[in-house]
């Protein structure tokens, strides 16, 4: 997404600079409705291009900028081809499982990183403890975030610990950060 994209809506020209939309020849910026219309189109060619790449570095690259626009059902469109090609790629999974949970589908996340439920990458057990608290299952999640602590999560857990304290009612050892 980093060079200026066009697309061809209505037989009319616009360019994404990143930033926003415009008429490739009169620099105008379109009315809202056209805006929407437009976001979709771009995403949909962005979706056509994630899927033509099979580098696992820009696919990570790809994700991380959908992710800051938000584009959670791309995010996770990306960390699904990913992993399809390293079904072990503990940031892939974990990506899978943010995306899930941004969009309310916190079981689904679970489901979709259970072959790497026993992995030892931190970001991993942290997503998967938030969606353990999203659906309210506190001891699962205070086990899943302690094995989180003890490889080296550290900052990344405190957030998680803190959201188990105050819905479980249970006391956890106190945090060493």
């Amino acid at each position: 997404m980093g060079e200026p994209k066009q697309i061809n809506m209505d037989r009319t020209p616009y360019i994404w600079d990143g930033n926003r939309w415009y008429h490739a020849k009169t620099f105008v910026s379109p009315p809202t409705v056209a805006v929407l219309k437009l976001d979709s189109l771009l995403l949909k060619a962005l979706e056509e291009e994630d899927h033509s790449i099979s580098d696992i570095e820009d696919l990570l690259a790809r994700a991380h900028q959908a992710g800051e626009a938000l584009q959670h059902h791309r995010v996770g469109l990306i960390a699904q081809r990913i992993l399809k090609l390293d079904p072990n790629h503990g940031g892939a999974a974990t990506l899978l499982c943010s995306s899930l949970r941004a969009q309310n589908r916190p079981a689904q996340a679970l489901k979709a990183t259970q072959p790497m439920k026993d992995t030892d990458y931190a970001p991993l057990l942290v997503s998967r403890a938030a969606a353990l608290c999203d659906l309210e299952r506190w001891q699962e999640a205070l086990g899943e975030i302690t094995r989180a602590r003890a490889v080296g999560a550290g900052k990344l857990a405190t957030q998680i610990v803190r959201r188990i304290k105050s819905k479980s009612g249970k006391p956890i050892a106190r945090d060493k950060e």
